[in-house]
């Protein structure tokens, strides 16, 4: 990557020191041999497996439950609605 830390602080319109251009350039150089060692990293060829296939039930949630009990406790009731304040 050829690039030049004057040429893109006077595009930005920065002035710089040359001890700011010697960390800037230090450290465009360890990116840049980062990056070259993320290019060598090769992904596995399988497929990633996110989720299990197939049907997911919960053995602790119960399957079916008398709604008429529940709507017993409260005051409001219309018909099988529960009654609730009005909003704005």
């Amino acid at each position: 990557m050829k690039y030049s830390i004057n040429k893109l602080s006077k595009l930005s319109m920065l002035k710089i020191s040359k001890e700011e251009e010697k960390m800037i350039a230090k450290k465009v150089q360890a990116l840049g041999e980062l990056l070259e060692k993320l290019d060598a990293i090769e992904p596995p060829k399988e497929a990633f497996v996110l989720a299990p296939e197939g049907e997911h039930k919960r053995d602790d949630v119960p399957v079916e439950f008398d709604s008429d009990e529940i709507i017993k406790v409260f005051n409001e009731v219309k018909g099988r609605y529960l009654k609730g304040p009005k909003t704005l």
